[in-house]
């Protein structure tokens, strides 16, 4: 009976004194978070998000509070990083700590855990990673010139032909393009099958990857309530756009490893993948999926930026008529009369470099890149960083901030080539940090500077006209409905710069 009671008690104390360590470590955990605004028992700072502007509200917060301010929504710690130096500091260099992914409950009951960018760090993560790698690193991403060459000026002799609905068209091209790269599916029409397929899971894959936009985000245990009960809706959105996700990615796969009457060998990253994957993992147990994953997310991630630094160099050249005749000088100088712009005439063309890196400051694709979450505890400067905080770089603070960019707001490219000053290159956090840094970002650069080469190379960029003929005032805005922020766009007016460019443009071959 004594030793029962002894040992009750050693029980009891040693309860007591893992509840007081742990209470302990709560409170020094507490008393040393990283500064922020005060939230509400329960919720926290869940009142206090903002909808739109989120990069700019973050960095009218980091005023206040700092580098990195902490906040609490409904119980899940999360920290937004307003500075270059931090990011690089927590992102790059600690980013076997910093590297994992938000869970993301949507995503999840979507089955889209195959894409790369939306995948836990581990094991899986790092064979896709690789994959990517193989296929876009910066020497690999020659091989796609040839491509991307004779697409961008199928585009040049469409726009001379029929110059109006420009960013459809230049958005079109992008789709296009890389429809052929990863799938080896050749599209003409904005009508075609496959292409209305592969923008269709590029949709969803943003729709689910918005942060809060269902509220099984904010309350995972949502998920397990029947499909009928009243607010569980996105149950069934989720079921519809798993089914249909399947069946797109099925069907893209099936046709891309079918041989084509123009192209039997049907050369693609689908077909490439099909002999390096095979030698590189041959104990994997689904290669079909795990190619699936690959080129899925290769297209569905690889159109929005070029789409959106596309839509934003038109309206900067619309707006700045000056800065694009000094680029068009430049082109002219280097390349003369009798040829269209090349891939090897990037190094010679300074002002057309700086043009494209001020496009990457000046409207960044995604304000607050995509979270990250650290899978340990960590220390920052004596604050406290828990396993499990979500972690947002904001990129909108970094390509904003004056200390950096004289006048951030003002579209300059010349702060790019002040030899005393050189500004830091934008593209240094436009594409994310350490481990998450986006892979085709190589891709995606050498995209952008052969289509803002060619379309100034060959039209003269204008705003559109109102009911009287008169210029209209353009303005740059943005959309901020999703994970990704959009410029409001406008009905352009091109025209070839001359009668020599459009004999140029009339020589390409291949043009139907």
């Amino acid at each position: 009976m004594a030793s029962l009671s002894v040992a009750s008690a050693c029980a009891i104390a040693a309860i007591a004194l893992i509840l007081l360590l742990a209470r302990i470590r709560l409170w020094k955990s507490r008393s040393h978070l990283p500064p922020g605004p005060k939230g509400l028992p329960l919720i926290g700072n869940v009142l206090a998000m903002p909808r739109t502007h989120l990069g700019r509200h973050f960095a009218r917060m980091g005023d206040r509070y700092g580098d990195i301010v902490y906040m609490d929504i409904l119980g899940q710690p999360m920290i937004v990083v307003n500075s270059y130096e931090v990011a690089c500091e927590l992102l790059d260099k600690r980013s076997a700590t910093f590297s994992g992914r938000p869970q993301l409950v949507m995503a999840e009951m979507v089955g889209m855990e195959w894409m790369l960018v939306l995948m836990q760090y581990g094991k899986e993560w790092r064979r896709h990673r690789r994959a990517f790698h193989q296929a876009f690193h910066s020497e690999a991403v020659a091989q796609y010139q040839p491509l991307q060459l004779q697409m961008i000026r199928r585009l040049l002799a469409r726009l001379v032909e029929s110059p109006k609905n420009v960013v459809q068209q230049l958005n079109f091209s992008f789709a296009s393009t890389l429809m052929q790269l990863v799938f080896g599916i050749e599209i003409s029409e904005v009508n075609d099958k496959y292409f209305a397929m592969a923008e269709r899971v590029r949709d969803i894959g943003e729709d689910v990857a918005f942060p809060g936009r269902y509220p099984v985000e904010l309350f995972p245990w949502l998920r397990y309530l029947p499909a009928w009960f009243p607010g569980s809706h996105f149950k069934r959105i989720a079921e519809k756009a798993r089914h249909e996700a399947e069946s797109i990615r099925t069907s893209l796969h099936t046709i891309s490893t079918e041989p084509s009457d123009s192209d039997p060998a049907r050369d693609s990253l689908v077909s490439r993948l099909l002999v390096s994957a095979s030698r590189e993992f041959p104990l994997l147990d689904d290669l079909e999926e795990f190619i699936k994953g690959v080129s899925t997310t290769a297209y569905a991630t690889g159109v929005d930026t070029t789409n959106t630094i596309s839509q934003v160099f038109m309206l900067m050249m619309a707006m700045h008529p000056k800065i694009q005749k000094k680029a068009q000088a430049e082109l002219d100088a280097v390349l003369g009369a009798s040829r269209l712009p090349d891939f090897s005439d990037r190094s010679a063309l300074p002002y057309m470099n700086a043009l494209i890196m001020e496009l990457f400051r000046f409207h960044v694709v995604a304000p607050l890149g995509i979270p990250h979450r650290t899978i340990a505890d960590e220390e920052f400067r004596g604050y406290f960083i828990p396993a499990g905080t979500v972690v947002s770089p904001n990129i909108w603070a970094m390509s904003m901030d004056p200390n950096e960019y004289s006048d951030p707001e003002a579209f300059n490219p010349e702060r790019f080539l002040d030899t005393e000053r050189q500004a830091r290159d934008p593209r240094q956090y436009a594409f994310g940090f350490g481990r998450r840094i986006c892979p085709g970002r190589h891709l995606a650069e050498a995209t952008v500077f052969i289509v803002c080469a060619s379309m100034l190379y060959v039209f003269d960029i204008k705003p559109p006209v109102d009911s009287n003929g008169a210029p209209m005032e353009l303005e740059y805005k943005v959309t901020n409905d999703t994970l990704l922020q959009h410029p409001l766009s406008y009905e352009y007016i091109i025209r070839p710069r001359s009668v020599d460019v459009e004999h140029l443009v009339g020589e390409i071959e291949g043009y139907d």
